[in-house]
């Protein structure tokens, strides 16, 4: 197997596994809050449709010392935004935009996987669509120097 054809399987399927799961935590996130531990300054919290990261000022107070999980505070969030609270800065990330930019990529890995698949079936080369009729099985194609093997 190709290397190209090995990162564009394993965009496919990783990136579909990867929507799968950010679709989940997105609409779990509607009906729970839940947030990490303190790392250093920060602490990541998931809830209303979003990624929030708290980044606290001073490294004394703030933040929580286990996972808590609650129910959720407020409607979803569809906008970035930073906020400045008195002792910690709010970095929110509506998850839709990381799935939205999954999807994309995910699409594009798919569609180039059913092209060359596609190629492979009607005898052309899965490069470049060259048309493979009258060469040996195992002969390079002439236009792109790609060995036959379907991708």
């Amino acid at each position: 197997m190709r290397i190209a054809t090995a990162i564009r399987k394993s965009v496919k399927w990783g990136g579909a596994a990867l929507a799968i799961v950010l679709l989940v935590v997105w609409i779990g996130s509607g009906w729970w809050f839940v947030s990490s531990p303190r790392i250093g300054r920060h602490v990541l919290a998931v809830t209303d449709g979003s990624l929030m990261d708290y980044h606290f000022l001073n490294s004394v107070t703030g933040g929580f010392a286990r996972f808590v999980m609650d129910s959720a505070r407020g409607p979803f969030r569809w906008w970035f935004e930073y906020v400045e609270l008195p002792n910690a800065a709010v970095c929110i990330i509506p998850l839709w935009a990381p799935l939205r930019f999954t999807l994309i990529v995910t699409g594009f890995a798919w569609r180039a996987d059913l092209i060359a698949r596609r190629r492979a079936m009607l005898g052309k080369c899965p490069n470049c669509g060259y048309a493979r009729a009258g060469l040996a099985a195992g002969a390079l194609c002439p236009q792109c120097g790609t060995s036959p093997v379907a991708a």
